[in-house]
C-alpha cells in the first residue's frame, strides 16, 4: 500500500506541474487582443493547478480546507472548459448572475461535502478521501461531458480539427471520472479493488490534459485563421469599393456634363496612361461654325442643344470606343487609333449633312469645320495635332462655310 500511495502522490505532483506549464503557456499566448474562450481556458488551467496543489498539500497536512480548495477549483476548471467551448461554438454569453450562481453552488457543495467527509467517525484518512472523491468524481464527469458536447457543437459550426480533438479529449476525461464513482464505491465496500488503476490513472489524466491543451491551442489557431480570412475578405471588398468609387469620381471629373464627352484633364490622363491608343492612327479637330449666330438669335439654350447635337453626330460617325474630347467651348477632338486617313475624311464629309438632317431647332442648322491628320508614333502625335488644328482653321476660311455661318 505504501508504494501505491507514493505513486499516486508522485502522479499528482506531475499532473500539477503539467497544469502550471500549460497555464503559463496560455498566459504567454494571451497577450494582446485574444478571444474570450482563450481567456477562460487560461483561467481554467490556473484553477486546475491550484486544485492539484491543494490536494497534494492536503495529503501532507491533513487539512480539510485544502480538500475543499481542491474540489472547488477543479469544478471551477471544468466550468471554464464548458464556458470556453460554448463561446467557441458562439452559443451566446452566460450572464454574470448565472455564472456567479454556478460558482456559488460549487463553493457550497464543496464546503458541505468536505464537512460531511471530515465528520465521518472512526474512519482512516484514506477512507475519508475515497468518500470525498466518490461525489466529486461524479460531478467532474458530468462537467467534462457537458464541455465535450459544447466542443462538438463548436466542431460542427467551425469545421475545425481542433474542436473535434478537444471534444474527444473531454469525452475521455468524462468517462474516466464517471468510472471513478463505481470503482471508488467497490473500493469502499470490498477494499483494495481498483486502487491500482486509480493510483496510476493520474498519468492518464496528464496525457488527456495535454491532448486537451493541444486541441485548445489548435482551436485558437483556427479561430485566428478564420478571423484573418474574414478580415482579408473585408479588406478586399473595401478595396473594390474604393476602386469603384475612385473610378466613378474620376469619370465624373473627366466628363463634360453637357455632352458627356471627355474633357482636357481626361486627355492628359489618356496621354500618360493610354499610350497604346497613341501608337498610330488619326487625330481630328472639329469646331462649330455657327454657334455665335445661334446664341445671338435664339439664346444659349439653343446653343447648348447645337453643341450636344454636334457631339452626338461625331459619335455616330465613328466607333463607340474612339474617345471624344470637348476641346473648347464649341470645339471637339476625337482620337481614332489605327484609323486610315482617307476613310476618316470620307466619314467626316457626311458630318454637316448629318447635322442638318438631325437639327430640329430654328434655322439655320449648325455646321462644323474639321481637320484630320494621321500620326505613326506617340512622338508624332503633337505634330499631327498641330496639323489637324491648322487644317480645321483653313476649312473655316472657305467662302461657303463663312456664308453658312
Amino acid at each position: 500500500m505504501k508504494i501505491s500511495i507514493d505513486i499516486s502522490v508522485l502522479g499528482l505532483w506531475v499532473q500539477c506541474s503539467c497544469a502550471i506549464l500549460i497555464a503559463a503557456l496560455f498566459l504567454l499566448l494571451g497577450r494582446g487582443a485574444v478571444p474570450g474562450f482563450h481567456r477562460l481556458w487560461t483561467a481554467g488551467w490556473w484553477c486546475l493547478a491550484i486544485a492539484l496543489a491543494s490536494l497534494g498539500l492536503g495529503f501532507a497536512a491533513n487539512a480539510p480546507l485544502l480538500l475543499w480548495n481542491y474540489q472547488f477549483f477543479e469544478l471551477l476548471f471544468v466550468l471554464t472548459l464548458w464556458k470556453g467551448s460554448r463561446d467557441l461554438a458562439d452559443k451566446g454569453f452566460v450572464g454574470s448572475r448565472k455564472a456567479a450562481a454556478a460558482v456559488g453552488a460549487m463553493a457550497l457543495w464543496s464546503a458541505l461535502w468536505t464537512f460531511y467527509v471530515s465528520s465521518l467517525p472512526d474512519r482512516p484518512d484514506r477512507y475519508r478521501l475515497s468518500v470525498m472523491f466518490l461525489g466529486h468524481a461524479l460531478w467532474m464527469g458530468i462537467g467534462y461531458g457537458a464541455a465535450a458536447l459544447s466542443a462538438v457543437s463548436a466542431a460542427r459550426r467551425n469545421k475545425g480539427l481542433g474542436s473535434w480533438i478537444l471534444a474527444a479529449a473531454l469525452a475521455f476525461l468524462s468517462l474516466l471520472f464517471l468510472s471513478y464513482s463505481p470503482l471508488t464505491y467497490r473500493t469502499l465496500q470490498q477494499g483494495g479493488i481498483g486502487t491500482e488503476f486509480m493510483d496510476y490513472s493520474t498519468f492518464l489524466h496528464v496525457l488527456l490534459q495535454f491532448a486537451a491543451a493541444f486541441a485548445m491551442l489548435l482551436c485558437r489557431t483556427e479561430h485566428d485563421q478564420r478571423r484573418l480570412s474574414a478580415f482579408n475578405l473585408g479588406l478586399a471588398s473595401a478595396h473594390r469599393e474604393l476602386v469603384n468609387t475612385y473610378a466613378l469620381l474620376r469619370d465624373e471629373a473627366e466628363r463634360d456634363p453637357l455632352t458627356d464627352a471627355y474633357n482636357r484633364m481626361a486627355f492628359r490622363h489618356f496621354e500618360s496612361e493610354g499610350v497604346s491608343r497613341f501608337q498610330r492612327g488619326c487625330v481630328v479637330l472639329i469646331d462649330m461654325d455657327s454657334l455665335k449666330a445661334i446664341n445671338d438669335r435664339h439664346g444659349h439654350d439653343a446653343g447648348d442643344r447645337a453643341i450636344r447635337l454636334l457631339a452626338d453626330a461625331i459619335r455616330g460617325l465613328f466607333r463607340s470606343e474612339d474617345p471624344l474630347f470637348r476641346w473648347g467651348g464649341d470645339e471637339f477632338l476625337i482620337l481614332l487609333p489605327n484609323a486610315n486617313l482617307a476613310e476618316t475624311k470620307l466619314r467626316l464629309s457626311r458630318l454637316n449633312d448629318l447635322l442638318e438632317h438631325s437639327w430640329d431647332g430654328p434655322s439655320p442648322a449648325p455646321q462644323a469645320s474639321w481637320g484630320a491628320q494621321r500620326f505613326d508614333s506617340p512622338g508624332d502625335f503633337a505634330r499631327a495635332l498641330k496639323k489637324a488644328d491648322s487644317a480645321m482653321y483653313e476649312a473655316k476660311k472657305e467662302p461657303l462655310l463663312r456664308e453658312r455661318a
